[in-house]
């Protein structure tokens, strides 16, 4: 059988309640069907976070439920059919091996032509129009998002009523229209701006050296692990007090390492003169 060429595609856009989603499509040359993504706090599996607002989004959610890793199957169709009724019944989630292997135990399903439950990982193959229908979704989504965007059509942050500089910034870094950071992007304090449902921190280079500072000596966890550390390997970076290690951690690994939990990056943008730090939290 000739081996199919890789899908894979990244698709961006808001739902339902106006957060914004970050998906990686795929379909492997050994015919495996994957998706994740991320959406504000939550990553990987995130369909459940996701409310769609049409029938592409509805579409695209039952395509992930339906032949998501469709070749790590624990059971035959018929085993998994009654499994999902089960837990549905039961209110079960999650992995339940031996539960499961009870129940079909019980309904004479444990072995279905000599195959038994979990014993191997099968593979059902994908219909052949998946990969047709979903670059059509995609295509489509990614229409929907553009006619998005052009409804916030301005010309300049000038003809918006903005006066946040962080604001701007944030607009700037997510390539946004100035109507549509006016509408969207929400000063929650603190320097923590969000933009449909992810959160930012934004601050001066003196304001993002102070929280990465409070950061590390409020929670004294990872001060107490350098310590011990230090202690164990005979002092290799030399005994600091709180604040000095602090400042030693700032220098060696950036702000993006110590704030950013997503994946460590930090970005800037210049407004006015002033240089403002962006990170994802």
């Amino acid at each position: 059988m000739e081996e199919q060429e890789e899908f894979k595609e990244n698709l961006t856009f808001h739902d339902l309640e106006n957060n914004l989603i970050n998906l990686e499509i795929e379909i492997s040359k050994d015919g495996r069907f994957s998706i994740s993504g991320d959406c504000g706090q939550s990553s990987g599996q995130i369909h459940e976070h996701i409310k769609p607002k049409n029938e592409e989004h509805k579409r695209l959610l039952e395509i992930w439920a339906n032949y998501h890793l469709n070749d790590l199957h624990a059971g035959t169709e018929k085993q998994e059919r009654a499994l999902e009724e089960w837990r549905k019944k039961n209110k079960i989630e999650g992995w339940a091996y031996e539960k499961e292997v009870k129940f079909l135990k019980s309904k004479k399903l444990y072995s279905d032509k000599g195959y038994k439950y979990g014993s191997n990982w099968l593979k059902r193959e994908l219909p052949h129009t998946l990969e047709t229908e979903l670059k059509t979704l995609i295509q489509t989504i990614r229409r929907q998002e553009t006619k998005r965007k052009e409804n916030f059509k301005i010309l300049s942050f000038s003809d918006v009523n903005i006066e946040d500089n962080k604001i701007i910034a944030l607009a700037l870094n997510l390539d946004l229209e100035p109507k549509e950071a006016e509408e969207d992007i929400k000063d929650e304090g603190d320097n923590i701006y969000s933009y449909c449902g992810t959160d930012y921190f934004i601050g001066t280079e003196e304001e993002t050296e102070q929280e990465c500072k409070t950061y590390l000596t409020d929670d004294t966890e990872l001060y107490k692990y350098y310590l011990e550390n230090e202690l164990k390997t005979g002092g290799a970076y030399g005994i600091m007090n709180i604040e000095d290690w602090a400042d030693w951690v700032i220098n060696s690994d950036g702000y993006g390492q110590i704030l950013n939990h997503y994946d460590g990056s930090e970005d800037t943008e210049n407004i006015n003169g002033t240089c403002y730090f962006i990170i994802r939290r």
